[in-house]
């Protein structure tokens, strides 16, 4: 068993001289086998601190009021280690926290005020716990929050008001959990959210209105679910979208008009669906540069393949009388990356 104390700290730093700890403004305790913090070791002493990283040891427990004399901390890691809990207090005093790690934990249980305190927090990272659930208004006080993961849980559900004050947040990972649906209101107050990840969970549609007040969408990541349908008008309002991810769900058709409005697209990625034609009827925007929707098992793809040429741009713009009809990046050139 290794704890972090004092006399473990002037270890590391090899100093025993209280001034220059005093003035120390990093700490990287990373790759140390600490199971344990010792409750006083962050006191007066370390108020100067700015980053604090301990990601990657064996913590279990992390003590309420740990952190509450660190009030000048910007970073805090605490990813890859064992921790189960966040009590109301875990972060206690950390007013100025703009960045907090603690992915990759055992966490199943966290306090619908664990995030009161951190109210300057612009990044947040929970992704890989055993999270189940979240609490009504845990994400209240995190109205400057610019980043949320949470990706790699075990979500079901989402309450529908669960992100409403994060009215400034841009990127939003919810991948790889057991989502089935979502309220349409969800995401109606994100208006600067640009990159959204719902891939890898268990939909099999979505309301019309889901995505309709996130209109500065940039990229959206729908790719491995269990989607048979999309609504024609689902992407209506996503006018500056670039980049969107369908491949891997169940999809047999797609509507023609589908994609028609977003005049910022580029890419489209929706191979290994259902859809077994060779050529297929879309109407593109002309800012589409690159389009799968086949099937391959070619390791390299994406760099030899584009199926622009196999689309049939319909011949005259109509669209389905209802708006639940339920029939069911990478551009031409492989030398322009597309960042996954």
């Amino acid at each position: 068993m290794t704890e972090l104390n004092i006399e473990f700290i002037k270890n590391k730093l090899n100093t025993t001289n209280e001034d220059e700890l005093k003035n120390s403004t990093d700490f990287q305790f990373v790759l140390l086998n600490i199971t344990a913090i010792n409750p006083s070791v962050f006191g007066d002493l370390f108020s100067n601190l700015k980053r604090v990283n301990l990601n990657s040891n064996a913590i279990v427990t992390i003590e309420p009021k740990l952190f509450s004399k660190l009030v000048n901390l910007e970073e805090l890691g605490l990813g890859f280690n064992k921790i189960e809990t966040l009590s109301a207090d875990t972060f206690n005093g950390l007013v100025n926290l703009k960045s907090l790690d603690i992915g990759n934990n055992q966490i199943n249980t966290i306090d619908p005020k664990a995030f009161e305190h951190v109210v300057n927090l612009e990044i947040l990272r929970l992704s890989y716990n055993k999270i189940t659930s979240l609490s009504e208004g845990i994400f209240d006080s995190l109205s400057k929050l610019e980043s949320l993961s949470l990706d790699g849980n075990q979500l079901t559900t989402l309450s529908s008001n669960l992100f409403e004050k994060l009215i400034n947040l841009k990127g939003l990972f919810l991948s790889s959990n057991h989502l089935t649906s979502i309220d349409p209101k969800t995401f109606n107050t994100l208006t600067k959210l640009d990159t959204l990840f719902l891939g890898s969970n268990n939909f099999t549609s979505f309301d019309v209105d889901t995505f309709k007040l996130v209109t500065n969408l940039n990229k959206l990541y729908l790719e491995k679910n269990q989607l048979e349908t999309l609504d024609p008008q689902i992407f209506s309002t996503l006018t500056n979208l670039v980049e969107i991810y369908l491949f891997d769900n169940k999809l047999k058709t797609i509507d023609p008009y589908i994609f028609k409005n977003l005049k910022c697209l580029r890419n489209i990625l929706m191979e290994h669906n259902e859809i077994k034609q060779d050529k297929i009827e879309l109407y593109l925007p002309e800012s589409v540069t690159f389009l799968i929707f086949k099937d391959s098992n070619n390791p390299f793809y994406y760099e030899q393949e584009n199926h622009l040429d196999s689309v049939i741009r319909p011949s005259s713009i109509s669209r389905p009388t209802s708006s639940k009809w339920t029939s069911t990046t990478r551009p031409a050139s492989a030398n322009v990356q597309l960042n996954f």
